[in-house]
């Protein structure tokens, strides 16, 4: 059952972080946020536990500290609830309730309260008749370190939660000392340069500990052994971290932990467990851990913002501070309708945006397009449609949801952070009448139009012929930087005495055609044309890259599979009677 919590605790803790990439727009899969943190505690625990569960079944050793890690995980995920339901993180946790959670204050005090006394309780009466063994562990033992590893996980836990408890002990503390505690100006910097060692640390053991042996281990042969996966992760280790720039010494470590741990892991599936998937289990789980390792340390560290900000313009996005709103600009880019900008690989246009009576989104067109930096020919071109609940009253409550362009080793993230007020929106545009012969040109703000001549057999779904219809059509091609664009066919048509025509456009480009009259005494074609100001219409956009988090996510998937590999070993697994 244990195994059973921990695969689906970490199951669903992944699949938040899932949610919260694809959904939110901190930029990112985990903020170290209260609500998140309330969920890893509780599973670092449970994990502690389990492993120390392990160390009982094998050697009789740890069943009183097992039972201890249970009990905390299971009052950990009571005071979870509390710390995200009642509001007392209101202020410092964009996701946990507020005013509205008040209510289950005292109730859930009182819960956590009884259960923790039934906890002590139970434990106290079955104190006397746990299972011990008085003598120390070898230091060679996998007992010895996988409780080492336990303690480790504990730690890890305790530093998070009591960072993230702040509100709820620093008026104690401010009692007591009549001093404030303020929180940390980048509370993310503070938990990544905790967190960094310990999952250093859990890497190293987990991959070492599959090499030693209960109560004694053969340092020889688990050195041979693993001088190789050494020699093997240096390598690995280095490689990856001169192709992604890894040079902070810390990350640099864990990078090669990292490699460690899934080297040693696939060795020993392949040399030791002789590919047996039934007893691969933890194998694969740590195996998992570490891809996930992996691909967190590369698509946070090399994280890239794109979407840089080169007219110097500064916008307000709510910060506390200037300066805090200067360092958003920075990475923030304004898109004007149909107006190419580059960003990183890519030239980036903002196509215009759409809605439906069905949906209070509203979606943005954004075209991406990379091109041969030599022949200018198109390499690739793709269209994310990011979109946000709008206030139609003001920019007060913009509720942006990403887009995402998904490759085998990168995301391409991007969302709105700004938009125009729908209420000042205008359409300051005219129609222009031009005079055009065949052959000549027309020029618009991104492109031109080359009139090709008149065409009398109609054959247009816009234009429905009646009897004494005369009809005619002018030929356009639309040219822009990059070569022909469009065909279009303006229609003018006399019927019952009236002019009357069939406008063509190019929506995308903002162009609006009219075939306006004929003008036989000069060969010509009076041409009407209207272009939407760029300016009337925009959007701020950030956009980011994300290498290889696939990796994090395959990570994910084997570690869980794991879980249950394990869980199928021990359901299927006749128990030995320890005497």
């Amino acid at each position: 059952w244990s195994l059973f919590s921990g695969a689906v605790l970490g199951t669903g803790i992944m699949m938040g972080g899932a949610w919260a990439y694809e959904s939110l727009t901190f930029g990112g899969y985990w903020a170290w946020d209260p609500v998140e943190n309330a969920s890893l505690v509780p599973w670092l625990v449970m994990i502690g536990g389990l492993h120390t569960l392990i160390v009982y079944k094998a050697t009789g050793r740890a069943l009183t500290t097992t039972f201890i890690l249970f009990m905390l995980s299971y009052l950990l995920v009571w005071y979870s609830t509390f710390l995200t339901r009642t509001g007392i993180l209101g202020d410092t946790s964009v996701h946990a309730f507020t005013d509205e959670g008040k209510s289950l204050y005292w109730h859930l005090l009182s819960v956590m309260g009884l259960l923790k006394l039934l906890c002590i309780f139970l434990l106290v009466r079955q104190w006397k008749t746990i299972p011990r063994i008085k003598t120390e562990e070898d230091i060679s033992s996998r007992e010895f370190w996988m409780f080492i590893g336990s303690i480790i996980l504990l730690l890890s836990a305790s530093q998070i939660i009591f960072a993230t408890s702040l509100p709820v002990w620093a008026p104690v503390a401010k009692w007591i000392t009549g001093k404030d505690i303020a929180p940390p100006v980048d509370s993310v910097t503070r938990y990544n340069n905790v967190q960094v060692w310990v999952a250093i640390l859990v890497a190293l053991l987990s991959a070492t500990g599959l090499y030693m042996r209960f109560k004694q281990s053969d340092w020889k042969m688990m050195f041979r052994r693993l001088g190789l996966v050494t020699i093997i992760a240096a390598a690995m280790a280095a490689a990856i971290g001169f192709a992604q720039n890894i040079n902070a010494w810390q990350y640099a470590t864990l990078l090669f932990a990292a490699s460690f741990a899934i080297v040693a892991n696939v060795y020993y599936s392949i040399a030791i467990k002789k590919g047996n998937i039934k007893k691969m289990g933890a194998t694969i789980a740590h195996l998992g851990f570490a891809m996930m390792l992996m691909g967190i340390l590369l698509s946070s560290f090399k994280k890239e913002v794109i979407s840089f900000n080169t007219v110097g313009l500064t916008m307000d996005f709510g910060k506390k501070t200037h300066e805090d709103n200067v360092k958003e600009s920075r990475e923030n880019t304004i898109l004007f309708l149909n107006t190419p900008v580059a960003m990183g690989d890519y030239s980036v246009t903002y196509k215009g945006d759409s809605t439906s009576d069905k949906d209070p989104r509203t979606f943005f067109k954004v075209y991406y397009e990379r091109r041969d930096s030599a022949t200018k020919a198109l390499k690739e071109a793709f269209v994310l449609y990011p979109d946000a609940f709008i206030n139609p009253k003001g920019q007060e409550g913009l509720i942006a949801n990403p887009a995402s362009k998904h490759y085998w080793k990168k995301d391409i993230f991007t969302y709105v952070t700004q938009v125009l007020n729908p209420s000042k929106k205008t359409d300051t545009a005219t129609y222009q009448a031009h005079e055009l012969k065949q052959g000549d040109s027309l020029f618009f703000n991104n492109g031109y139009m080359v009139f090709r001549g008149f065409e009398t057999n109609i054959n247009d779904h816009r234009y429905t012929p009646e009897t004494g219809d005369i009809a005619v059509a002018s030929k356009l091609d639309v040219y822009d930087a990059n070569g022909l664009v469009k065909n279009i066919k303006p229609i003018y048509y006399i019927r019952h005495q009236y002019e009357s025509y069939v406008e063509d456009t190019l929506k995308d480009a903002g162009i609006f055609i009219r075939f306006a009259k004929v003008l036989p005494e000069k060969g010509a074609a009076q041409i009407m044309l209207k272009e939407t100001n760029p300016k009337d219409d925009y959007i701020v956009l950030k956009a980011m890259v994300f290498p290889y988090i696939n990796v994090l996510w395959l990570g994910t998937i084997i570690m869980v599979i794991g879980f249950f590999i394990s869980i199928w070993n021990r359901l299927t697994k006749k128990d030995k009677v320890r005497v």
